[in-house]
């Protein structure tokens, strides 16, 4: 064994920090940065004679854990994903024997976890596992470049970790393939628009830090403290001014566009439709422009801006997956 047989999943938790047996594996393109978060309590307490502190009168204490986890997204199993990021999901109706799962931003109240990250030893190779429970996503990105794939990087934050939980046995989705670039298609209030590379996103905006003097070290189920954030992101040719009037306009019906994103699999899992993400935010607004100032490229313009929930109502941002799996 290497450090190539290091494996990564996670599963639902029926209550905050009990951990379960992880059923959800995941191609990752690293190990994830999971650890253990710590604070250490020192006593100000003085002794005479002593000019520097004395061993005994401090103590390390595991308060949680957090990390991030980057992965591709991929064109089966990726729903699981979609109520931990967003709060809520529906599954819609099947066509082709394909089901399309949505989420939308929702209460994050009851989506919790647990992670386990099998690290192998070495040389010996054994994998040791780090499990991790009470789970939580605090924020995450996904992201598309030319000449790469559709990536998901997700932090989160855990109740505590555990190494003497047993490693569990890893599968994956059977079939599933990735979201490369030549999928991708962007459009900006109904019109096709050619990027180099485009981001979006959700800040969950979750306190992580509800601890408290009640006879443990362990910390309560994280909840939404403040207003949860979407923001995008991409880099086009400057062709035009029409993104750019968006950006210095000062009136609110003209510096907003809806944006949809949609990333389309290369082969179908079931019939003949093909899986998809499609990523929708109805109301973004375009907080900045910025244009290249280099004479070594063509002009080109980076886009930005938040998500904003519509005047009707509704969602500030929708993940619209389709899959032939049956549940997310």
């Amino acid at each position: 064994m290497t450090v190539l047989d290091a494996q990564v999943g996670f599963s639902d938790e029926v209550t905050f920090g009990t951990p379960t047996v992880v059923s959800r594996f995941f191609e990752v393109e690293s190990i994830p940065s999971f650890k253990p978060d710590t604070v250490t309590v020192d006593s100000k307490g003085h002794r005479a004679g002593d000019y520097m502190p004395r061993r005994g009168r401090s103590r390390r204490i595991v308060i949680g854990a957090s990390g991030d986890v980057t992965f591709p997204v991929p064109t089966k199993g990726f729903g699981w994903w979609l109520k931990h990021l967003m709060g809520t999901v529906a599954t819609g109706v099947v066509v082709d024997s394909n089901y399309t799962h949505t989420g939308t931003v929702g209460s994050l109240i009851g989506d919790y976890f647990t992670a386990q990250v099998g690290r192998p030893f070495n040389p010996a190779g054994t994998v040791q596992p780090f499990t991790y429970h009470g789970g939580k996503v605090t924020k995450w990105e996904g992201s598309c470049d030319v000449d790469d794939q559709l990536m998901m990087s997700v932090s989160c934050d855990f109740e505590d970790e555990e190494t003497a939980i047993g490693l569990a046995t890893a599968s994956y989705p059977t079939g599933a393939t990735i979201f490369d670039f030549t999928g991708a298609n962007i459009q900006i209030a109904g019109a096709p628009i050619e990027m180099k590379n485009v981001s979006f996103g959700i800040d969950n905006k979750q306190n992580t830090g509800r601890r408290f003097l009640r006879g443990s070290r362990l910390k309560k189920e994280p909840v939404t403290s403040g207003m949860r954030e979407v923001t995008w992101s991409g880099d086009l040719e400057f062709s035009n001014l029409d993104q750019y009037n968006r950006f210095v306009s000062n009136v609110d019906a003209t510096n907003h566009a809806a944006i949809t994103m949609t990333f389309t699999g290369p082969l179908a899992h079931a019939g003949t439709t093909l899986p998809s993400l499609v990523v929708t935010i109805p109301e973004a607004r375009f907080d900045d422009v910025g244009l290249s100032t280099s004479f070594d490229s063509d002009m080109t313009q980076s886009v930005s801006g938040v998500g904003l929930v519509p005047a009707a109502g509704g969602s500030a941002m929708t993940l619209a997956y389709t899959t032939n799996d049956a549940t997310p």
